[in-house]
């Protein structure tokens, strides 16, 4: 009896001294919990003020949740009236989205929660850069021979360009510099040396977009292009556009009258939100192609961008790989780009939609992509042929072995860092 008396005595005394919550109002705000306009692809926090009426029987928790975000504060036990900052967030989408902010507890009456809406502040171009970063890194390779010597090797190293949201700075490492076919890249060629290093300082931006403005262009914009456009309409060896799976993929995901019914700008976003519910991430150990992608429906970033590029060119839209890397070591990262005429190259990522959307129903990092200032672009299309030699990817360093000389592996290497404390 008496530790069923006990166990009614802590029951009644949580009740008796249980607070209750009064979630008042909340909205953006900066670190310091002043007000502040959403800016597409920026980081925001979130404020809310609140009352807590008595003591609370133990620690609550406010979260503030997006649509494919959520954070969750740390414990809190003060009363009466009180205010919490939290985050960052970020908004990816251009249409009116929703935060919800609740409080969690136990022991306590839980408030009402709040629903805020947020609307972010749209560039007035269809393509802008903002936030740039300088960046210092270097990428390279190195062979390991079995047999001969190094003689027999024959390097071919990507070299970035300043495009888009890229302005290369120093790009450093011995060599002849050529230029690939049929995408033009510029690569620097070594022979007789078991590895190859280049420095690199770049200056790289994030980039957002204004759907409005991009939607002004319709598929007759596409009917003439230039030859160097056009290019990027081909298919490719890991983008095989012209397949009957990547057709077969593109009448699945887009109305038979796409053509007439709907805008270049929506056929290809509804395309890359295919992709993204399509795939599921998995780390690869071979190349990345569009067709592997879609028959098994699984891959790495390779392969989600392999399909979404042979995707857009299969309608008739030009699109590319982007190959490079990101802040870190050995972080290497696909992504893609599609061209809008008038406006330029639209950058996007169907892997890190994923990594908030997997079903893809938010188009998240199609054209707004805060990271973009921590990556360095090396190369831009998959397909790269120097002096004769076909490369199916170009993303790091390659080499051409010739004579006696064996190799048993090529281990390539890169590291990126944001320079003077940025």
């Amino acid at each position: 009896m008496k530790g069923f008396t006990a166990a009614i005595f802590v029951f009644t005394a949580t009740m008796a001294s249980a607070a209750s919550f009064d979630l008042r109002t909340a909205y953006p705000s900066d670190t310091a919990g002043n007000p502040v306009q959403v800016n597409l692809g920026e980081p925001f926090y979130m404020t809310a003020k609140f009352h807590v009426d008595g003591a609370p029987a133990g620690p609550y928790r406010l979260t503030f949740a997006l649509p494919y975000m959520s954070r969750t504060t740390t414990d809190f036990n003060y009363s009466g009236d009180c205010w919490a900052t939290w985050g960052p967030f970020t908004d990816f989408l251009d249409t009116p989205t929703t935060m919800k902010v609740s409080i969690e507890s136990s022991g306590n009456a839980l408030a009402d929660p709040l629903t805020v809406g947020i609307s972010a502040t749209l560039p007035t171009t269809g393509i802008e850069y903002f936030s740039p970063q300088s960046l210092s890194g270097s990428i390279g390779a190195s062979a390991k021979l079995t047999k001969g010597t190094a003689s027999g090797l024959q390097w071919f190293s990507p070299l970035p360009i300043t495009e888009g949201f890229q302005r290369v700075l120093v790009a450093v490492q011995q060599g002849t510099k050529i230029t690939s076919t049929p995408f033009s890249q510029p690569a620097i060629s070594l022979s007789k040396v078991e590895s190859v290093n280049m420095r690199l300082v770049t200056v790289a931006s994030s980039c957002r977009i204004n759907p409005s403005l991009l939607r002004t262009v319709t598929f007759n914009s596409y009917r003439s292009l230039p030859s160097a456009t056009s290019t990027w309409l081909r298919s490719e060896t890991l983008a095989q556009s012209k397949s009957s799976d990547i057709g077969a993929f593109v009448a699945k995901s887009l109305p038979r009258t796409y053509k007439t019914t709907m805008k270049p700008y929506d056929a290809v976003q509804k395309l890359f939100q295919a992709v993204v519910a399509k795939m599921q991430y998995v780390v690869m150990d071979k190349q990345p192609d569009a067709v592997t992608a879609y028959r098994t429906g699984k891959g790495d970033c390779g392969f989600f961008t392999a399909l979404f590029v042979a995707a857009c060119r299969n309608i008739g839209v030009p699109a590319r790989a982007v190959s490079g890397f990101m802040v870190g070591t050995n972080q290497w990262h696909v992504w893609a780009e599609f061209l809008v005429p008038g406006y330029g190259w639209i950058p996007c990522d169907p892997t890190y939609c994923d990594s908030l959307s997997p079903d893809g129903s938010l188009p998240l990092y199609f054209g707004t992509i805060p990271e973009l200032n921590q990556r360095v672009a090396t190369t831009y299309g998959f397909d790269h042929t120097l002096s004769g030699h076909a490369f199916p990817r170009l993303q790091s360093p390659g080499v051409w072995v010739t004579g006696s000389t064996k190799v048993s592996s090529v281990q390539p290497f890169c590291n990126l860092a944001v320079a003077n404390g940025q």
